[in-house]
């Protein structure tokens, strides 16, 4: 039961990662997906020792719920980019319309001094 929940806990995980391509893994995200797979292996490996196999099918899927529930991977999936651009667009497009107003005037006032040094 365990070692089922781990290997769906990993597909998930996977499947996320895929989604999220340009989020960047953390080692400890990785740490802890290689963690879980030792632990699934021992499971496996011990399958003739039922609380051996037990214990590392728990160990397996602590670290696998561990890798998927991680805060910068929760982060990034519950505000993704999209999201975030669209939340704060409202406050910082008046912004930068003005000051690309200010930096057009500027290059103006700039240009327009540099005509009129070379004309004296």
């Amino acid at each position: 039961m365990a070692a089922n929940a781990t290997a769906n806990t990993l597909a998930s995980l996977a499947s996320l990662l895929q989604k999220l391509s340009n989020l960047p893994v953390p080692d400890e995200v990785v740490e802890l997906v290689e963690e879980s797979l030792h632990a699934l292996r021992k499971a496996n490996a011990s399958s003739d020792d039922l609380f051996q196999c037990a214990r590392n099918a728990r160990l397996a899927r602590a670290a696998a719920d561990s890798a998927f529930f991680h805060p910068s991977i929760m982060a990034e999936h519950n505000y993704p980019l999209q999201h975030l651009v669209a939340m704060y667009m409202p406050y910082f497009l008046p912004v930068l319309v003005q000051l690309a107003r200010a930096a057009a005037s500027e290059l103006l006032h700039w240009r327009r001094g540099k005509g009129s040094q070379k004309a004296a």
